[in-house]
């Protein structure tokens, strides 16, 4: 991580970064090993989950109670959450998280989207369920398409707005700045000149 260090990326003071982490994108992998040091070398404030919400209160969204929560937080901050993009991490529900996401923080918050290959994200996706499940199903009984709210309705993932051009439309729809990294890009860190 001693290249962090020399190459600087980010300002010192005016850094908001909202990581919209989809899930199966490499968002553990920011949150552990990038992050912190970016943490460490610059003083930007990671703002931790317990930070944002109580986990034992069962919500749709983590910020549905909440309204301009960015005027609590310091004026540098990181925060990088999978239920900021989605609770089940379906697509169905992005207009609505996307909601929740523009009553509570400004215009010049920098979003990072990362974005996977459809058919590993997916893949991914499935095994993950099927590994962690005693119900083993088929992908074809596992996928659905259904436009509504019902967050993996029975147990299924339902494809309904699966489309990253609208995931990134939707966020720079409001926000002045949205960067994109591919998932197998990720390593190389050169996004990071971008925020």
């Amino acid at each position: 991580m001693g290249h962090l260090a020399t190459e600087r990326p980010f300002k010192i003071m005016g850094t908001k970064l909202l990581h919209i982490g989809l899930n199966k994108c490499g968002s553990t992998f920011l949150q552990r090993e990038i992050f912190p040091e970016i943490e460490k070398e610059t003083k930007i404030k990671i703002i931790q989950k317990n930070e944002i919400h109580d986990a034992t209160k069962t919500k749709f969204h983590p910020l549905e109670d909440k309204k301009d929560f960015y005027k609590s937080l310091p004026d540098s901050f990181i925060i990088s959450f999978e239920a900021f993009f989605s609770q089940s991490c379906e697509f169905s529900l992005i207009q609505k998280t996307f909601y929740y996401i523009t009553k509570n923080f400004s215009k010049d918050t920098t979003i990072l989207l990362v974005i996977r290959n459809p058919y590993d994200y997916l893949n991914s996706s499935y095994v993950q369920s099927v590994a962690s499940a005693i119900d083993l199903r088929k992908p074809e009984e596992f996928f659905y398409v259904e436009n509504n709210n019902d967050p993996r309705k029975n147990g299924k993932y339902n494809l309904y707005n699966f489309d990253y051009k609208f995931l990134i439309s939707l966020y720079e729809s409001y926000f002045k700045k949205v960067i994109v990294v591919k998932y197998e890009d990720i390593n190389e860190l050169s996004f990071l000149k971008k925020i």
